[in-house]
């Protein structure tokens, strides 16, 4: 499978462009129905993961493409287009090479890292120093191409960490610019999402 960083695939004009029309779109809290339906035909949905607990990674999604260290103390909190599952977070496209069909093309994943020191209520400010914060992707463009990609530094703004504990964690996005095309998602993230942790 032929995988690359996301930085060299679409400038942020183009994605800005191509992004304009889905600016008003917002999704409610995870578990609900997104606001003027899904453009992607499926409502986002979300799960936490402890770095101790982080499944394998066999294609390099997290070390090679969104060039993070997974560290045991900190929760992952996985957010996507598509049924995120505890057992492979990943997007479909980045899964194997068997997994990349033209379907999940359109696939877009936020990934947010939290480290144990930030794990209460507060903003995080993205960028902010020890938070990752990644942007991926099933695909490169708005073509039906048969790559994958992500870009570790994809989210800017404001993202409010309402609750965190055993359960989950649930973050309010306001304003939160993706910095790379990400499909169907709005260039402007306003959202709430509950992401129940994994065992």
């Amino acid at each position: 499978m032929n995988q690359h960083p996301m930085s060299s695939c679409v400038s942020l004009t183009a994605a800005t462009s191509l992004l304009l029309a889905l600016a008003g779109c917002q999704v409610q809290t995870i578990g609900g129905v997104e606001a003027g339906g899904s453009s992607a035909g499926e409502a986002p949905s979300a799960v936490t993961i402890a770095g101790s607990a982080m499944p394998a990674d066999p294609y390099g999604y997290l070390t090679q493409l969104a060039a993070i260290h997974v560290e045991p103390t900190s929760l992952y909190v996985f957010i996507g287009n598509f049924a995120e599952q505890c057992a492979s977070p990943f997007p479909p496209g980045c899964d194997g090479p068997a997994a990349m069909t033209s379907d999940v093309v359109g696939n877009w994943q936020m990934l947010l890292g939290i480290p144990a020191a930030l794990q209460q209520p507060g903003v995080l400010s993205l960028p902010q120093a020890g938070v990752d914060a990644v942007v991926g992707m099933g695909g490169t463009g708005p073509s039906e191409a048969s790559t994958c990609g992500a870009d570790p530094t994809g989210l800017v703004g404001d993202v409010e960490i309402v609750s965190v504990d055993d359960t989950g964690v649930t973050l309010h996005f306001e304003g939160v610019e993706p910095q790379a095309w990400i499909g169907s998602a709005p260039s402007a993230i306003d959202a709430v999402y509950t992401a129940p942790r994994c065992p």
